[in-house]
């Protein structure tokens, strides 16, 4: 027992040690260019050029890392020509437009600090590689000059109107959109054609929104045709309960405009009623149990180094929890026409375990704080263990949960969540 202890802590102080020996990233600038000049030459003798192309980009940006880079490559000059010929490889195969910006940024980072032979070949091969990519409004651009002219714009503009079509369009597209027609420079055929276009396309809330200081009577008409109003009613009369629906209602989608109390809506209203049958609680009988382990159950490195001489460990687990059993009964109609009605019924259940109090108890009676969970056994019995017990205020929010589920999933509310 003595020695599996010895060489436990051996162990221990092993890492420990190791941990304390490792160095971070530094926090003056110069010390930062010499840190990224440094590693790029331990990468470069690893063939990871990739990283190399990085690093002296980042070196080369901060103070006397440009001087630290040339003497790198003095004293190295087969990593220059190696990293060129990664660069040309890179631009001429990579099949990401992230990726192929990235390295234009190394290109023109690194070729005008004088790093990189053969700069202007290498711009070149970014010139021409730029076509091989279906490049947006969206998308970043800034460092491929070829894209910057207004032919190579004006493709990118009609192609991102194309885009917006797609029903899986990348996040962002229509406000970078709206922010290029914003521009002082757009012609009145550019606007127009964007707005025949857009009157076309099926757009969320949040994108219509985007052009509402360009497109104004399109927004106006567009955010119409998305918001559709709902009527609830709960039977019997529950007035909590049907607020709480209301609420998670409007919560669900922008588009619902879901009506208060004596508000009327129009000819395609949606009225949902909910009939409560059954909303039976219960408590679930409550546990509780003093656990102790003798000092030989606890972890073997634990044991030795957190617990004096035959002392134990105890703490307090408790288990209960609460039970909703529910039935409604969902009606939903537009204009007279039944869109929904169905029984939903079932049981909720929350447990609850917590652990409470753990504490050292040595053989004379003195009691000190275990911030250390002991072994695998109470590892299990702890799961999931929480401060507080689960109340029937969320088994209900989660039963109303499941009714709106059901509401939302009829058609023409389903056609406009977002």
């Amino acid at each position: 027992m003595k020695s599996e202890v010895l060489l436990a802590l051996v162990a221990l102080l092993g890492l420990l040690g190791g941990c304390a020996s490792s160095g971070g990233f530094p926090s003056d600038p110069k010390d930062q260019a010499l840190w990224y000049v440094e590693r790029a030459a331990d990468r470069a003798e690893k063939g990871d050029f990739e990283r190399v192309s990085y690093m002296l980009t980042e070196a080369v940006s901060r103070p006397g890392g440009l001087e630290a880079t040339r003497d790198l490559l003095v004293k190295s000059p087969s990593i220059n020509t190696k990293l060129t010929d990664y660069l040309l490889e890179m631009i001429k195969n990579t099949k990401y437009k992230e990726e192929f910006n990235n390295l234009a940024r190394y290109v023109s980072i690194l070729g005008k600090s004088g790093i990189t032979k053969d700069s202007e070949q290498l711009g070149k091969a970014i010139d021409a590689g730029v076509v091989r990519f279906n490049w947006l409004l969206s998308d970043d651009v800034s460092n491929l000059h070829a894209l910057k002219s207004p032919d190579a714009q004006k493709l990118i503009f009609e192609r991102t109107l194309i885009a917006m079509t797609d029903g899986q369009k990348q996040k962002g597209l229509a406000k970078s959109l709206a922010e290029y027609l914003s521009k002082p420079e757009r012609t009145s055929v550019d606007l127009n054609y964007a707005e025949q276009k857009l009157w076309k396309i099926n757009l969320r809330r949040s994108e219509i929104q985007e052009f509402q200081r360009i497109f104004p009577d399109l927004v106006s008409t567009k955010l119409a045709e998305l918001t559709i109003y709902i009527q609830v009613n709960v039977m019997p009369s529950d007035r909590l309960m049907e607020e709480d629906l209301k609420e998670k209602l409007r919560q669900t989608s922008n588009n619902y405009m879901v009506l208060k109390n004596g508000e009327q809506g129009n000819v395609g209203t949606i009225k949902v009623v909910i009939e409560k049958l059954r909303s039976d609680e219960r408590q679930l009988p409550a546990q509780s149990q003093t656990v102790t382990y003798a000092q030989y159950d606890v972890d073997l490195m634990k044991a030795a180094l957190l617990m004096p001489r035959n002392a134990s460990y105890m703490y307090e687990w408790k288990s209960g929890g609460v039970e909703l059993e529910y039935g409604y009964v969902i009606r939903v109609n537009q204009n007279d026409k039944i869109l929904l009605d169905e029984l939903v019924r079932g049981t909720l259940t929350e447990k609850f375990v917590s652990c409470d109090n753990p504490r050292i108890v040595n053989v004379f009676g003195g009691t000190t704080r275990a911030d250390f969970v002991a072994n695998s056994d109470m590892s299990s019995k702890c799961s999931g263990a929480t401060s507080s017990s689960p109340s029937i205020q969320d088994l209900k929010g989660r039963a109303l949960t499941l009714l709106i589920d059901k509401i939302v999933s009829v058609e023409p509310l389903s056609a406009r969540r977002e």
